[in-house]
């Protein structure tokens, strides 16, 4: 995730810094104008709108996860039970 968010602010500076060459120098070579100005912004846009949705706060848990939780949730009860059980067997 952090290499997606460095990449994209990576080539919203570059694209930044090509707007700021096209308007103080009039530089419209094709590395610096046209497709990759446009890439420049568009790519930053797509990789955050995607890790967004691959985040876990964009989308609820479903039935099964929360059940599955639940159980974990259970099982870690019963085996802190099980446990201090056998501290209180040893201290006798």
């Amino acid at each position: 995730m952090a290499a997606g968010l460095a990449a994209g602010c990576f080539l919203l500076g570059a694209g930044i810094i090509h707007i700021g060459d096209i308007a103080e120098t009039g530089n419209l070579a094709p590395g610096n104008a046209g497709p990759i100005l446009l890439t420049d912004f568009l790519t930053p846009i797509a990789i955050f709108v995607l890790l967004y949705l691959s985040s876990e706060a964009s989308r609820p848990k479903s039935p099964v996860t929360l059940a599955l939780e639940a159980e974990l949730k259970v099982a870690r009860e019963a085996l802190r039970s099980y446990r201090s059980a056998l501290e209180d067997l040893g201290k006798d």
